[in-house]
């Protein structure tokens, strides 16, 4: 579920744009405020997985809000929607810290796609980051043991977790048997043999959404993960 935090004084235009992205879209929540003050409180309860706002607003306008957010979080994707179409705004709009802009009115499926490609680019820069590794559509956090997708997380256990790390550091290499069992087993090199291909056979039911995602098999030698 992505969760969506609407900045917008337009009350129709809010109305419509959530009822749009849950109900007819799909897989949103979305919570509404009025304009930038409403909006920096709503952000601190509910920790948005993106801020969509207008720029001219009572109260508090979008650029004023945006900046302030920006001083205390960097990464949050912010996407502006405004009937403001001259170059000064859009500039005034990326200076503040926006990430992105769409003029009004806009397509709730235009809507959708800008914020899913937002979402992206978020999580391929969270890749860089050393407990998490993409794996083609997912994200593998290694702290918290699960994989993640658009709309859905998998809990893996702690050997698990441990068995794919070791894959995923070595990615796209053979990693040699006996040094998995090592990392995972102290044990009898039978059992811990039967055990790896007990864990491999788990792991490679993670992946259903993403034919590009293999574990193979180099017999006598090892594993590798294929993306």
């Amino acid at each position: 579920m992505i969760k969506v935090l609407l900045v917008e004084d337009d009350q129709n235009l809010s109305f419509l744009t959530k009822s749009s992205l849950e109900t007819i879209i799909g897989g949103y929540e979305v919570v509404c405020a009025c304009d930038g003050t409403s909006g920096l409180s709503m952000l601190t309860k509910y920790q948005p997985d993106i801020i969509v706002t207008d720029l001219d607003m009572p109260n508090m306008n979008g650029n004023t809000m945006i900046q302030i957010i920006r001083q205390e979080n960097k990464t949050v994707p912010i996407l502006i929607i405004t009937g403001k179409e001259d170059a000064c705004n859009v500039f005034a709009g990326y200076e503040s810290g926006c990430d992105f802009y769409i003029k009004k009115p806009f397509d709730t499926k235009e809507l959708d796609c800008h914020i899913k490609s937002l979402l992206k680019l978020k999580n391929e820069q969270y890749s860089n980051i050393k407990n998490l590794y993409k794996i083609g559509t997912y994200t593998f956090d290694t702290t918290a043991y699960c994989l993640i997708t658009e709309d859905s997380v998998k809990r893996l256990t702690p050997k698990e977790a441990l068995l794919l790390k070791v894959l995923c550091i070595n990615m796209n290499k053979v990693v040699n048997k006996e040094i998995i069992m090592s990392t995972l087993w102290n044990s009898d090199r039978f059992l811990s043999t039967r055990r790896l291909d007990a864990f491999i056979c788990k792991l490679r039911k993670l992946f259903p959404k993403d034919s590009n995602v293999k574990i193979i098999s180099q017999h006598g030698i090892g594993y590798m993960l294929k993306v």
